[in-house]
């Protein structure tokens, strides 16, 4: 049974290995969620990321949300980067919208032992706003356009250095 997240995508997508562990997952949701996903995507005015807990946002995206913060895929982060998550809480943070602060190279700390991204831009074409994966200030790999597929990116957060070049464009996530 197919549910909001395809998790035989990232059961089924290569962990990578250099610069650091990272799975990169093309069509991560289900497409027939996507335009109730976007009609109920919190109203976010200003930049940065917020708690969930804090948005106001239609029952699609509540689904989304036990979707991301349940036990299947925490299980199937589990098995892709062979960890054991129990005892550690999930936190869920969205972005609607970002600017020339945000996006500066940097690691998150070492208390986060995931970080997933999920993008739900229709289309990212621009050079600016693009997650850019990094080993120290050099860029290493770029991951290009976002798509309405629904791109999810995990990774090891502390051993990763990211960034994005600025100024950032007004976009939606879920990270």
């Amino acid at each position: 049974m197919l549910t909001i997240l395809d998790l035989d995508r990232l059961r089924a997508a290569p962990l990578h290995r250099d610069p650091f562990e990272f799975v990169l997952v093309e069509s991560f949701l289900d497409p027939e969620h996507l335009s109730a996903l976007v009609a109920d995507f919190p109203e976010i005015r200003g930049h940065g990321s917020f708690p969930v807990d804090s948005l106001e946002y239609g029952p699609a995206f509540a689904r989304l949300v036990v979707a991301l913060t349940g036990a299947a895929l925490r299980h199937a982060v589990e098995e892709k980067f062979d960890i054991d998550l129990s005892g550690h809480p999930t936190l869920l943070t969205v972005r609607g919208k970002s600017d020339g602060k945000d996006g500066r190279i940097h690691t998150d700390s070492e208390s986060k032992i995931i970080t997933l991204l999920l993008y739900l831009n229709p289309v990212w074409d621009l050079t600016e706003g693009r997650l850019r994966l990094l080993r120290g200030p050099a860029v290493r790999r770029e991951l290009n356009r976002h798509r309405w597929s629904a791109r999810l990116k995990a990774l090891n957060p502390f051993r990763s250095h990211r960034g994005r070049p600025s100024p950032a464009k007004e976009g939606m996530g879920a990270g």
